[in-house]
C-alpha cells in the first residue's frame, strides 16, 4: 500500500513498562515489548492508565507475531502475565531459558517481590511453550525482519552478552536448587539488583528511522558497541524510567535522537525520572515525552480526561509524528 506506517504506543502503565508496535496494511504486524505492571492499586485511581490487557481488548487484538521480554522485573511483565492466556504469540524472545526441571516450580513462600516476579515468568513461559510460540534465547543478538508492502522492517535484539547472561542462569540455578532459605533469600536479592543488567534492548529500523527501546540497562551495557550507527534513532527510550545514571551526554549524541520518550508515573516512584534527564535532552534540543506527567509542547494533547493515555509515535516516509491520545477502557 501507499501508506506506510509504524506506530508505536507507548502506553502508561504507571511505574513500569509497556510498548505496542504495528504496521498499516491488510495484514499488520504485531509486536509487543514488556507489558508493565498489572496490580489493581496502581490502575484503579488514576483514570488515564491502562493495563496492557484492556489495551489489547480496545484494539482488538489476540495475535502477537513476536513479543519481547526484556527482562522478568514486575512492572515489566506483570501485565503480560495477566494477559497471555488470551494471546496467540507466534514468536517470543526471552533473556532467561527456563530449563525444564524448574517449570512449575513456586518460589513465592516469603511473598518477596523478586520471588513473586520469577513466578510470573515461569507462569509466562510454560503458556508459550504451551501454545508453541518459538521461543529465542538472546544471548546474542537476535533478528526479525519481514517485508511490508515493499518496505523492510528490521527488529534486532541488543543483548548484553553470553557472560551477564550465563551468570544470571547460573544464579536461577541456585535458587531453584537450594534448600536453605537464607541463601535463597540472599541470590534473590542479588537477582533483584543486577536484572537491568540482563535486558534486552531493541531497535526497530523502518523506512529510514530508527528506535532504540532500552529497557532499564545501564550505561555500561553500551560499552561493547564499536560500531555505533547500529543506535542510530530517531526516537530514543529513556532507559531505566529516565534515571540519569543509566543516561549521559555521549549516548544522546551516539544515538542521535530527536525525541526521548521517558516511561514514567506522576508520583516519582524510586525518584524517577530524574530531574536532571529531562535537563540535559532538552539542553541538547530533544524533545521530551513522558508516558505520565506534564504533557510536552511537542505533541498534540487529545484533551479528553476520559480512558488511557497513550504516546503515540506514528513514522511514515514524510514524517514523524507523535501525540497523547485516549484510549476509553469501558
Amino acid at each position: 500500500m501507499s501508506d506506510k506506517r509504524l506506530i508505536i504506543d507507548f502506553l502508561n502503565v504507571g511505574f513500569g513498562e509497556s510498548i505496542f508496535i504495528r504496521t498499516t496494511g491488510v495484514k499488520p504486524l504485531h509486536i509487543l515489548v514488556d507489558g508493565g505492571d498489572n496490580r489493581h492499586e496502581m490502575f484503579a485511581r488514576h483514570r488515564n492508565r491502562i493495563k496492557v490487557s484492556d489495551y489489547l481488548r480496545v484494539e482488538g487484538i489476540r495475535d502477537i507475531d513476536l513479543m519481547i521480554l526484556t527482562h522478568f522485573h514486575r512492572d515489566h511483565i506483570a501485565g503480560i502475565h495477566e494477559a497471555i492466556h488470551g494471546l496467540t504469540v507466534r514468536e517470543a524472545w526471552v533473556n532467561y531459558l527456563l530449563p525444564c526441571e524448574f517449570q512449575s516450580r513456586k518460589l513465592d513462600v516469603d511473598g518477596s517481590g523478586m520471588s513473586q516476579s520469577i513466578d510470573m515468568y515461569n507462569d509466562i513461559f510454560q503458556a508459550l511453550e504451551r501454545s508453541g510460540a518459538r521461543i529465542r534465547f538472546a544471548d546474542e543478538d537476535v533478528e526479525y525482519k519481514t517485508d511490508i508492502g515493499g518496505t523492510t522492517l528490521r527488529i534486532t535484539g541488543l543483548t548484553p552478552g553470553k557472560k551477564v547472561l550465563a551468570k544470571l542462569s547460573r544464579d536461577m540455578e541456585m535458587i531453584y536448587g537450594t534448600t536453605d532459605p537464607d541463601v535463597r533469600a540472599e541470590k534473590l536479592r542479588e537477582v533483584d539488583k543486577s536484572l537491568n543488567q540482563t535486558c534486552i534492548v531493541t531497535k526497530i529500523d523502518y523506512l529510514n528511522t530508527g528506535v532504540l527501546l532500552s529497557s532499564d540497562v545501564p550505561l555500561s551495557f553500551w560499552e561493547r558497541f564499536s560500531d555505533t550507527e547500529a543506535l542510530k534513532a530517531a526516537i530514543l527510550k529513556a532507559p531505566h524510567h529516565g534515571d540519569i545514571n543509566c543516561v549521559n551526554r555521549e549516548l544522546i549524541e551516539t544515538v542521535g535522537a530527536k525525541y526521548l520518550v521517558i516511561s514514567v508515573d506522576n508520583e516519582g516512584i524510586h525518584n524517577l525520572p530524574s530531574p536532571e534527564t529531562k535537563a540535559l535532552a532538552e539542553s541538547m534540543g530533544l524533545k521530551v515525552v513522558l508516558t505520565e506527567g506534564p504533557i510536552d509542547n511537542c505533541c498534540e494533547h487529545d484533551k479528553q480526561d476520559s480512558g488511557a493515555s497513550i504516546v503515540r509515535f506514528t513514522i511514515t516516509r514524510q514524517r514523524i509524528t507523535c501525540k497523547y491520545c485516549a484510549t476509553r477502557i469501558a
